[in-house]
C-alpha cells in the first residue's frame, strides 16, 4: 500500500461525516435510532443499536465505524478495523426494526476509554431506469464508547485564548472519561455574558483536547468564571485567558 492511501482514506472519512452529497434530491426515510449513545464496559466487547423504519417504504441502510480523535483543538475520524458493525448493510422494511451489533474486534486489551463513532446511511433508491432518485439521504452518527469498568473520570482543564480564528474556548482532559458539554455559558469575559450554543456544545474525549471558537474578544490575563451542564452534573470552573499558542 502507497503512504498516500491512509491519508486519502481519512480524508474521504472526513467528507463522508460532513455531509458531502451532490446528487439531486426526492426524498429521506424517518428512521427511530435507540440508544443514541453506546458505552460497553470491558470485557464486554459488543453492543446493539436498534434502527426502526419509520417511513411508507423499504429503506437500505449502510453501517460503517470511525476511530474518534481529537487532537490540537480539533476533531477529526479515521477508517478503522478495530470495531465493526454486524450487519453492514441491510434493507429494512415499513415498521420493521434492524437490530445492529456493534463489536469490537480488536486482540488488544481496551486501555482507559476508546472512542468511535458509528455512521448509519441511507442508500439512495433506484427507479425503474435503474437511476437512483432518493439524495436527501438520511444520516445518523453516533458516538461509542469501549472502556475499562475502572476508566477514571473526566478532568477538564479550561483556558482562552486567542487561535487561528479569533478567540476559542480550550479544554483539555487529563481523564480516561471523555465529557459530554452543553449550555456553556462564560462571565466575566467582558460586555456581559457570553453563551456558546443552545444546547449540545460537543465533548471532550479523554486524554484529548477540544476547543470551540467564542467569537468575541478577551483580555489576556483576565479570569472567566465557566458555567455548563455535562454528563456528570452541572460544573463551574475558572479559565485564565491567555495569549495565542
Amino acid at each position: 500500500m502507497r503512504p498516500e492511501r491512509p491519508r486519502a482514506a481519512a480524508v474521504a472519512a472526513a467528507m463522508l461525516l460532513a455531509g458531502v452529497w451532490t446528487a439531486p434530491a426526492e426524498a429521506a426515510a424517518a428512521l427511530e435510532v435507540s440508544p443514541v449513545l453506546l458505552d460497553v464496559l470491558a470485557p464486554g466487547a459488543t453492543g446493539t443499536v436498534n434502527l426502526k423504519n419509520d417511513d411508507a417504504r423499504p429503506t437500505t441502510l449502510q453501517l460503517r465505524l470511525f476511530h474518534w480523535v481529537q487532537a490540537g483543538g480539533q476533531e477529526r475520524y479515521e477508517p478503522t478495523q478495530d470495531v465493526v458493525a454486524s450487519p453492514p448493510i441491510a434493507t429494512v422494511q415499513p415498521g420493521a426494526t434492524l437490530t445492529v451489533r456493534v463489536i469490537r474486534a480488536a486482540e488488544t486489551p481496551v486501555k482507559g476509554e476508546e472512542a468511535y463513532r458509528l455512521v448509519v446511511d441511507q442508500l439512495p433508491e433506484a427507479d425503474r431506469s435503474g437511476r437512483a432518485k432518493v439524495s436527501m439521504l438520511l444520516r445518523q452518527v453516533l458516538p461509542v464508547f469501549f472502556a475499562e469498568p475502572d476508566r477514571s473520570a473526566p478532568q477538564i482543564t479550561w483556558s482562552l485564548a486567542h487561535g487561528a480564528k479569533g478567540y476559542e474556548l480550550r479544554a483539555h482532559n487529563e481523564g480516561d472519561q471523555r465529557l459530554r458539554v452543553a449550555r456553556v455559558t462564560l462571565n466575566g469575559a467582558g460586555g456581559g455574558a457570553v453563551t456558546l450554543g443552545g444546547g449540545l456544545l460537543g465533548y471532550v474525549l479523554g486524554h484529548a483536547d477540544m476547543s470551540w471558537s467564542i467569537g468575541k474578544a478577551i483580555r489576556p490575563g483576565a479570569t472567566v468564571t465557566l458555567r455548563c451542564e455535562s454528563d456528570h452534573g452541572d460544573l463551574r470552573a475558572t479559565a485564565p485567558v491567555s495569549a495565542a499558542r
